[in-house]
Protein backbone atom coordinates (compact mmCIF):
# COMPACT_ATOMS: atom_id res chain seq x y z
CA UNK A 1 0.00 0.00 0.00
CA UNK A 2 1.16 3.73 -0.98
CA UNK A 3 0.97 6.63 0.89
CA UNK A 4 -1.19 7.91 -1.87
CA UNK A 5 -3.72 5.34 -1.27
CA UNK A 6 -3.60 5.84 2.53
CA UNK A 7 -4.00 9.61 1.51
CA UNK A 8 -6.87 8.73 -0.62
CA UNK A 9 -9.10 6.54 1.30
CA UNK A 10 -8.79 9.89 4.08
CA UNK A 11 -9.51 12.03 1.84
CA UNK A 12 -12.52 10.30 0.83
CA UNK A 13 -13.45 9.63 4.73
CA UNK A 14 -13.02 13.23 5.20
CA UNK A 15 -15.39 14.02 2.11
CA UNK A 16 -17.76 11.08 3.19
CA UNK A 17 -17.49 12.83 6.79
CA UNK A 18 -17.83 16.48 5.51
CA UNK A 19 -21.30 15.95 3.16
CA UNK A 20 -22.85 14.11 6.20
CA UNK A 21 -21.98 17.19 8.12
CA UNK A 22 -22.88 19.41 5.12
CA UNK A 23 -26.60 17.50 4.99
CA UNK A 24 -26.93 17.88 8.65
CA UNK A 25 -26.54 21.36 8.50
CA UNK A 26 -29.06 21.55 5.77
CA UNK A 27 -31.86 19.79 7.34
CA UNK A 28 -31.56 21.76 10.98
CA UNK A 29 -31.62 24.94 8.69
CA UNK A 30 -34.57 23.81 6.56
CA UNK A 31 -38.46 25.19 7.60
CA UNK A 32 -39.91 22.26 5.27
CA UNK A 33 -40.33 19.23 6.82
CA UNK A 34 -40.05 17.02 3.63
CA UNK A 35 -36.82 18.75 3.32
CA UNK A 36 -35.91 18.22 6.91
CA UNK A 37 -36.54 14.42 5.75
CA UNK A 38 -34.68 14.23 2.72
CA UNK A 39 -31.45 15.95 4.44
CA UNK A 40 -31.72 13.46 7.15
CA UNK A 41 -31.78 10.25 4.94
CA UNK A 42 -28.98 11.68 3.08
CA UNK A 43 -26.84 12.75 6.33
CA UNK A 44 -27.63 9.22 7.22
CA UNK A 45 -26.30 7.70 3.72
CA UNK A 46 -23.29 9.92 3.77
CA UNK A 47 -23.15 8.86 7.28
CA UNK A 48 -22.91 5.19 6.35
CA UNK A 49 -20.38 5.47 3.80
CA UNK A 50 -17.82 7.06 6.23
CA UNK A 51 -18.67 4.08 8.58
CA UNK A 52 -17.38 1.38 5.92
CA UNK A 53 -14.62 3.60 4.20
CA UNK A 54 -13.39 3.67 8.31
CA UNK A 55 -13.91 -0.46 8.83
CA UNK A 56 -12.24 -1.03 5.00
CA UNK A 57 -9.46 0.75 6.67
CA UNK A 58 -9.43 -0.75 9.86
CA UNK A 59 -9.16 -4.10 7.96
CA UNK A 60 -6.57 -3.12 5.83
CA UNK A 61 -4.36 -2.33 8.95
CA UNK A 62 -5.14 -5.36 10.08
CA UNK A 63 -4.42 -7.47 7.44
CA UNK A 64 -1.48 -5.73 7.02
CA UNK A 65 -0.28 -6.45 10.61
CA UNK A 66 -1.58 -10.26 10.22
CA UNK A 67 0.34 -10.72 6.50
CA UNK A 68 3.75 -9.20 8.54
CA UNK A 69 3.63 -11.49 11.31
CA UNK A 70 3.31 -14.55 9.12
CA UNK A 71 6.35 -13.00 6.66
CA UNK A 72 7.87 -12.73 9.98
CA UNK A 73 7.19 -16.34 11.45
CA UNK A 74 8.20 -17.75 8.38
CA UNK A 75 11.04 -15.88 8.10
CA UNK A 76 12.25 -17.49 11.45
CA UNK A 77 11.09 -20.63 10.88
CA UNK A 78 13.27 -20.60 8.11
CA UNK A 79 15.78 -19.58 9.42
CA UNK A 80 15.34 -22.59 12.40
CA UNK A 81 15.41 -25.29 9.52
CA UNK A 82 18.26 -24.09 7.99
CA UNK A 83 20.41 -23.67 11.40
CA UNK A 84 18.84 -27.80 12.02
CA UNK A 85 20.12 -28.79 8.27
CA UNK A 86 23.86 -27.31 8.89
CA UNK A 87 23.82 -29.13 11.93
CA UNK A 88 22.99 -32.81 10.76
CA UNK A 89 25.38 -31.92 7.85
CA UNK A 90 28.11 -30.83 10.20
CA UNK A 91 27.12 -34.07 12.21
CA UNK A 92 27.14 -36.50 9.39
CA UNK A 93 30.76 -34.90 7.92
CA UNK A 94 31.83 -35.46 11.74
CA UNK A 95 30.77 -38.28 12.68
CA UNK A 96 29.32 -39.95 15.60
CA UNK A 97 32.64 -40.42 17.29
CA UNK A 98 33.34 -36.48 16.38
CA UNK A 99 36.05 -37.09 13.97
CA UNK A 100 36.14 -36.38 10.60
CA UNK A 101 34.19 -39.12 8.49
CA UNK A 102 37.14 -40.49 6.01
CA UNK A 103 34.25 -40.40 3.12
Amino acid sequence: MTTADSRARQSSLAFFLARAEQARAEGEASVLAHVRERCQRSEAAWQALANRAERSERLRQEEAVRKSEQHQQQQETLAESTAETRHEETFEQIGPSGRQDPR
